[in-house]
């Protein structure tokens, strides 16, 4: 009796972690956006958002909003984000684009599983998504 008791236990724990684990696994960080400082007034903050359309977002400084501040984005506007990502074959990009020059900001961007550091060089198509990430939170930010 008590090693079924035991067997019982192990089986509720066990099915019980399987379904926290599910209900995890089903937000995910899809976009990431962070811009690193620099010597002079270059913009210092992170963006991300969940497949859920959730956002993160933390203005560390020369930004208009400081600080942490949470807000929701829809799944039509993170498709958006996605297939300009798929036309300038964001995938496929180098994961670096770096010159041997100081004092420059780093902008980190990721999609899924792929992430581009940016620091010097990159493609045009490369900051246009940037630029088209930043334009969409900051404007709901400041709204």
């Amino acid at each position: 009796m008590r090693y079924f008791l035991i067997f019982l236990i192990s089986l509720f724990l066990a099915c019980a972690n399987q379904f926290k684990s599910t209900n995890l696994s089903k937000i995910q960080e899809i976009i990431l956006l962070q811009k690193t400082a620099c010597f002079g007034n270059c913009p210092e903050y992170k963006i991300t958002i969940f497949n859920n359309g959730d956002v993160k977002y933390n203005g560390i400084r020369n930004v208009d909003v400081i600080g942490k501040r949470s807000l929701r984005i829809n799944k039509k506007e993170i498709r958006k984000i996605i297939s300009y990502a798929e036309k300038i074959n964001f995938f496929i990009m180098q994961d670096e684009y770096t010159e041997k020059i100081t004092d420059l900001p780093t902008t980190y961007i990721q999609i899924n599983n792929k992430k581009v550091t940016d620091y010097m060089g990159a493609p045009i198509q490369l900051k246009n998504i940037e630029d088209m990430i930043e334009d969409l939170i900051f404007k709901k930010l400041t709204n």
